[in-house]
């Protein structure tokens, strides 16, 4: 996942002129009970009341516990569990499905009545759920005393638009307005065949009482049928409709958050167990390189720092000075507050007055005309802070030259031919020409003791050999990679005959088939396929390599970033290469992750978690229900990591704010900063990094060995 480009400044920065008023939109959205909801709430359709509906459902069956009990307390049921036990609930409707078509997310009230705090699963399931596909499942913690809202979201797809036109009109952003999110499709809303609450162990007797459980947002919200929508962002880039701890009204609410926070970081200057390049003073020390490197140490793979202090690297990506650049064009009546082009803000309009850069405007408001010193100061200072040690992918090369913290970097270019799904084509003589040209733009980190490594282009699509030389096979003549595939196959099969035979086709010549267009299917040619794939990915991480190390002969080749699912042959060959491997993993947990089960360091290059209750649409990849739950899932996550003898750091994806109306081009709005749209720090998710990594070094120690040592 790529930040965009920061635009550059318009140099005739001018307030675009508003559009006339919105549209009218289609009639209020009635639901099936016919109920009406007061425009501010959220309409609901409820599955399961208190009074009487608990009870009803366990006597006919539909209510169930293992490894607990369930009691009743005024028509509420109360999950008991012991202490220490996995314990579960299971929800079943008597007309056989829960039909939250509709919907945007299924609720679950809960209540916890015991002495300790719990985490939870909330999952549901389709029929033939399994652990990866018809299913959703949602993770939160709740403590003693406590009344929270467990919330299970569902993804939709682009097409479902169609049935909700009213909503075109946000688009390109990611989240919409009523909840309607737009990511891979797993689960069927309207047929949900069980719900499933997971209740992890815990040192104390568990007692969680439940409520209410209903479907809830509609996808389009009821401001909007009632057209009492827009504009619906403020001058600060937050919504108007909603209210939440931190939200800003008014400058002054900046200044007052600076204070708070200098206090903060006052009290908290940071662990005090780190070496100058933040690695671990009270471990164990090895030989000093003068540089990072990655070693074996206990069984379990470390960095280390070049003082010889083992390092393991936390930190965000995008540390720098935008994040929330946001498109006006064509939809100038979304927003109020906009800057007159005769105020100081006017600066911050980009691409001729069509774009505006809320992250930049709102840090003038805050530190003043010389903003991006003291932001600059004050972020070191927040990492330092918070435990963090390291500056990750495309972070702001002033922020990297501080040499405050160490830094990864991002070589990234284009090729000039390529093949499948854009992958380089790796037999192009301007492959190694452009990457050579690539890697002089990073020329200040050569060699830079403060400089890890270099990540190698991101999130590369490998298909399965098959497919991928399928597609080769579709490429133009002139392709190189297609000439070196006939040509090896030439090599191989001595014949185009038999090439004929295998494939179906009717070539006349191995030109014949350079020439060809047409699909060709390769299924008694997998050994073929396979061969010249490996080849293919051979060629493309030893020149990365050679690239490399022929300029910055000391820092770590990272790789490419895999994406979390990619297949076991690429990984193989990376590893083959990589000082590193990496990975970008948007899951839960990576304690069990390896490299194809080879004694090989992997990196995690991005992971976040995001909600939808501090204002924003989008919650990001990995949903929380709330603030609460997204820092208990940074904990757990980070925390995974450490004790993976492999993996050897997790860097968040990212430090700013995107735009609550949509990153500039592509829409992407995630509540996934580890900063808001103000630039004012996510207080849970900044207690979360504290307290994980403070300890991170000594959880890293203790955790157990791999296998191999």
């Amino acid at each position: 996942m790529p930040p965009i480009p920061t635009p550059a400044r318009s140099q005739s920065a001018m307030k675009p002129t508003p559009l006339h008023t919105a549209s009218v939109f289609a009639a209020a959205l009635l639901l099936a009970s016919s109920i009406l909801i007061r425009a501010e709430e959220p309409p609901t359709k409820p599955f399961i009341q208190e009074a009487g509906g608990w009870r009803s459902l366990e006597q006919a069956g539909h209510l169930s516990a293992h490894n607990a009990q369930i009691r009743f307390d005024a028509g509420r049921p109360v999950l008991e569990a012991t202490a220490n036990t996995t314990a579960q609930l299971e929800l079943t409707s008597p007309e056989g499905f829960f039909d939250a078509g509709g919907f945007t997310r299924l609720v679950a009230e809960l209540k916890n009545e015991g002495a300790t705090e719990v985490k939870y699963e909330l999952r549901l399931d389709n029929e033939g759920a399994t652990d990866t596909a018809k299913t959703a499942y949602y993770f939160g913690w709740i403590t003693p005393g406590q009344t929270k809202k467990a919330i299970a979201l569902f993804p939709y797809k682009k097409e479902d638009l169609n049935s909700y036109p009213d909503l075109k009109v946000f688009l390109p952003m990611k989240g919409l307005p009523g909840g309607m999110l737009f990511e891979e499709h797993n689960i069927n809303p309207g047929k949900i065949q069980k719900i499933k609450l997971t209740i992890f162990p815990a040192g104390q007797t568990v007692k969680i009482a439940l409520g209410p459980v209903y479907a809830s947002h509609p996808p389009v919200p009821a401001l909007l049928t009632g057209n009492k929508f827009f504009p619906f962002i403020d001058a600060y880039g937050q919504s108007i409709h909603e209210t939440w701890p931190g939200k800003v009204t008014s400058d002054e609410d900046l200044k007052a958050a600076t204070r708070e926070e200098e206090q903060d970081l006052a009290q908290n200057p940071g662990p005090d167990n780190r070496s100058k390049y933040g690695g671990w003073t009270k471990g164990p020390k090895l030989a000093a390189a003068g540089y990072f490197r990655a070693e074996k140490y206990d069984g379990k793979w470390w960095l280390v720092d070049p003082e010889g202090y083992l390092f393991w690297s936390s930190g965000p990506t995008c540390v720098g000075f935008g994040g929330a650049d946001t498109t006006l064009k064509n939809r100038e009546y979304f927003f109020t507050g906009l800057p007159e082009a005769d105020s100081p803000l006017a600066r911050y309009y980009a691409k001729d007055g069509t774009v505006f850069m809320y992250t930049q405007a709102n840090l003038y408001r805050k530190y003043g005309s010389d903003w991006e010193t003291p932001f600059a100061e004050t972020t070191q200072r927040r990492l330092q802070s918070w435990g963090m040690n390291t500056l990750a992918n495309w972070s702001n090369p002033r922020m990297t030259a501080m040499r405050r913290h160490p830094y990864v970097m991002a070589v990234d270019f284009k090729c000039d031919t390529v093949t499948w799904r854009h992958f380089p084509d790796v037999f192009s003589p301007t492959f190694r020409k452009n990457l050579r040209a690539a890697f002089q733009t990073r020329a200040e980190s050569f060699n830079d003791p403060w400089c890890i490594g270099y990540f190698v282009q991101n999130e590369l699509k490998f298909s399965g050999p098959q497919k991928f030389m399928e597609d080769v096979c579709m490429d133009p003549a002139a392709s190189p990679c297609k000439v070196e595939w006939v040509k090896d196959l030439e090599r191989s099969l001595h014949g185009i005959s038999k090439f004929n035979n295998l494939a179906g086709t009717h070539f006349t010549s191995w030109n014949a088939l350079l020439a060809n267009t047409s699909a060709i299917k390769l299924d008694q040619l997998s050994n073929e396929a396979e061969a010249f794939y490996k080849k293919m990915c051979t060629t493309y991480f030893s020149i990365c390599k050679e690239e490399q190390k022929r300029v910055a002969p000391h820092q770590l080749y990272l790789g490419c970033r895999f994406l979390q699912n990619v297949s076991a042959v690429p990984v193989t060959i990376a590893a083959q290469f990589c000082d590193v491997v990496s990975y970008n993993i948007y899951e839960y947990c990576v304690t069990a992750r390896t490299v194809e089960k080879i004694d090989k360091p992997f990196i995690i290059g991005e992971f976040h978690f995001g909600a939808l209750d501090r204002g924003m649409f989008g919650p990001g990849c990995r949903w929380a229900g709330d603030q609460q739950d997204r820092a208990g899932l940074y904990r757990d996550y980070v925390t995974g990591a450490l004790q993976n003898p492999y993996c050897v750091g997790a860097h968040w994806f990212q430090y700013n704010s995107q735009a609550f109306t949509g990153r500039d081009p592509d829409g992407e709005n995630y509540q996934v900063g580890l900063l808001d749209i103000t630039g004012n720090p996510y207080p849970e998710l900044r207690e979360a990094i504290r307290k994980t990594s403070y300890g991170m070094y000594e959880t890293r120690m203790g955790a157990p060995a791999n296998a191999s040592n």
